[in-house]
């Protein structure tokens, strides 16, 4: 009786899931190739001064993938600390 009720409420919540992923997925690709065609468009040299390390990395995936490439994210890298001896 509980592992019916459970496929029952799940039948519905793993596909809602799935979407939500799917279209935050979609969000985050369209903010990447819109950074890149607001880099690529500016005449200026300085175009890449205003952007994060963050930002400086997703711009550089997106020109990866429209070379053909296949990029995996990992998530941020930790930050790094320089330390004087």
């Amino acid at each position: 009786m509980m592992f019916r009720a459970l496929a029952t409420f799940g039948q519905y919540l793993i596909p809602l899931l799935c979407l939500f992923g799917a279209a935050a997925s979609g969000w985050r690709r369209r903010q990447r190739a819109q950074l890149f065609n607001n880099v690529t468009a500016n005449p200026a040299t300085d175009a890449l001064e205003g952007i994060t390390r963050q930002e400086f990395e997703h711009l550089l995936g997106e020109a990866y993938r429209l070379q053909g490439y296949r990029v995996t994210e990992l998530g941020p890298a930790p930050r790094l600390t320089a330390v004087w001896t």
